[in-house]
């Protein structure tokens, strides 16, 4: 079993939004993937950025201008998954809006991306529901609260 997470930084500031051990990143991939059943040969690349650099990738890709938390790029390819871009800037924020640990965040949006490149997708309720149901459970096993659990 090869199972390979590249994971790169876009800037060396990237700690002052979110400082995130790249060895617990690659454990969080593994652990959905075997989570899933789907841990046998698999590989993916991370790509830690910031507003600005999701931005231009946002605009290019989804045709909207703004910095995003998550973009997903399946591949198609039955091992190599794609690529996942994240922009630590716009999770911190995001985090501090809602009220939650930046690291929780992190992991939720995470594994909301990698589910991406396994074809999940949120396009209508159903499919949503379906998403957030996986994402939740998983989340739960790492004893991380549901993201969203509304007071």
């Amino acid at each position: 079993m090869i199972n390979n997470v590249n994971i790169y930084l876009k800037s060396r500031n990237l700690k002052k939004y979110l400082n995130i051990d790249k060895k617990y990143i690659k454990f969080i991939v593994i652990f959905v993937m075997q989570y899933l059943g789907k841990a046998d040969n698999f590989e993916v690349t991370i790509l830690l950025s910031n507003d600005k650099f999701i931005q231009k990738y946002n605009k290019e890709f989804r045709k909207q201008d703004k910095p995003t938390n998550i973009l997903s790029f399946e591949s198609g390819d039955k091992n190599y998954l794609g690529d996942i871009i994240i922009s630590l800037q716009t999770i911190k924020k995001e985090a501090v809006e809602q009220g939650k640990f930046e690291k929780n965040h992190f992991i939720h949006i995470l594994i909301h991306g990698v589910l991406h490149l396994l074809g999940y997708d949120h396009l209508n309720q159903k499919d949503q529901d379906e998403m957030e149901d996986i994402e939740i459970k998983i989340l739960a096993s790492l004893e991380i609260p549901n993201p969203y659990f509304i007071d």
